[in-house]
């Protein structure tokens, strides 16, 4: 038996003497979760530029992929009969925009569910830098969401309800008909941060305030262990049948207890 698995079943005994919490999904746990991170705000301003070209990108890749697995329209038999499948193209292109800026739509599996849509996976990659006076995303190997990926899922909030704003343009049916008639992706970019949101403008994207330091997080890569310790633990049921969820050392404020301790990695560093 592995130490992981011995570990998870001395935690379900220690759970059944009521000496710890329940590990369970649907019942007392969430009084124990911690918030999410708080995003960073002070970047936000910052970031709407590069955010909405990398949004840009992964919206059109998504509902280009959409587009191509759409089976060829067969020929009208009638002369009223119409052969069109672009409402259902719609209709998927909408739910990829309705969850492509929440990193917890991961395409993560959790125990006997099915695989969440993986729409918001592209934020975990992104990690935020100060080049000069700019902020830039720099994509790095999928990382855990704290602080910075929070930042970003705020302002692609922002930006996508700025694009959808536009009583003029449907953004899903801009998208759909973009990758039916195979417009490049400088082109979408441009007509999405540029034309629609103008957060792109020329002379409107903000600059750092010079000398100002940013506060900057460091990036969280996950390992190749934390990664298949994710998988054996979706895949373990629990006693009602939910997946365990293990109570890592600081992960939870147990009530009359010490506030967890602050791990070093999450702690704030100047970046000139």
């Amino acid at each position: 038996m592995s130490a992981l698995r011995t570990a998870i079943l001395a935690l379900v005994a220690s759970e059944a003497r009521g000496e710890i919490p329940s590990m369970y999904g649907n019942n007392e746990m969430h009084q124990y979760r911690k918030a999410l991170p708080a995003p960073m705000n002070e970047d936000v301003p910052y970031l709407k530029c590069p955010v909405c070209q990398k949004l840009a990108v992964e919206a059109y890749e998504q509902i280009s992929a959409l587009v191509a697995a759409q089976p060829k329209a067969r020929p009208a038999k009638r002369r009223f009969e119409s052969s069109s499948s672009l409402g259902s193209i719609e209709e998927g292109s909408e739910e990829v925009l309705s969850k492509l800026c929440d990193p917890d739509n991961d395409g993560h599996k959790e125990y006997n569910q099915e695989a969440k849509s993986a729409a918001g996976k592209w934020i975990h990659y992104l990690d935020v830098q100060k080049a000069d006076r700019a902020l830039k995303l720099v994509k790095q190997p999928v990382g855990y969401c704290r602080r910075e990926c929070r930042t970003i899922e705020k302002v692609c909030d922002e930006v996508v309800a700025t694009l959808t704003e536009d009583e003029d343009v449907d953004l899903a049916a801009y998208l759909v008909k973009a990758a039916k008639e195979g417009t490049s992706v400088g082109m979408v970019q441009q007509k999405l941060c540029t034309q629609m949101s103008g957060v792109c403008k020329k002379k409107k994207v903000p600059l750092w305030p010079e000398g100002k330091p940013r506060m900057n997080e460091e990036f969280k890569p996950k390992t190749a262990e934390d990664l298949r310790q994710e998988e054996m633990v979706a895949t373990m049921p629990g006693e009602n049948g939910n997946g365990i969820t293990i109570m890592k050392p600081g992960a939870y404020d147990l009530p009359g207890g010490e506030p967890s301790k602050i791990d070093p990695i999450d702690v704030l560093k100047e970046e000139l």
